[in-house]
């Protein structure tokens, strides 16, 4: 409903700029305080904690079950990975890298780490590290 509402008052938006009853500034504007509070209603739901909490659940159920057949070493290098991701929230860049608001790839097209496309150890185009 919150997205409808937000398509619906867009198209307002566009179709008043073509019409001309709004400067191109005026629409930007508008997107932007329609963006935002688009935004802070899905941010908002109810549902949305709902949906959290379940997903750690199931975060927590998985974790406990995979430790449970893995050796300590890799139980090590696991915590360790948990460690590493839990500094980050969510999908965000790895290893220092701030990305950019361009979209455009900032490890130079080398991947997570500036390793290769995979983060493989030797830079080659097919992730096995050199291995294959």
């Amino acid at each position: 409903a919150i997205l409808d509402r937000a398509k619906a008052a867009r198209e307002e938006i566009k179709a008043s700029a073509e019409a001309g009853t709004i400067t191109r500034e005026e629409a930007r504007q508008k997107m932007r305080d329609l963006n935002k509070a688009t935004r802070e209603a899905i941010k908002n739901l109810p549902e949305r904690e709902a949906a959290r909490a379940a997903l750690k659940e199931c975060d927590d159920r998985f974790l406990t079950a995979l430790r449970g057949i893995l050796t300590e070493q890799q139980i090590a290098t696991l915590d360790k990975f948990i460690a590493a991701r839990n500094g980050r929230t969510g999908g965000g860049p790895r290893d220092g890298d701030k990305g950019g608001r361009d979209g455009k790839d900032s490890t130079g097209g080398k991947g997570p780490g500036g390793r290769g496309p995979r983060g493989g150890g030797s830079g080659d185009s097919t992730g096995t590290g050199g291995r294959g």
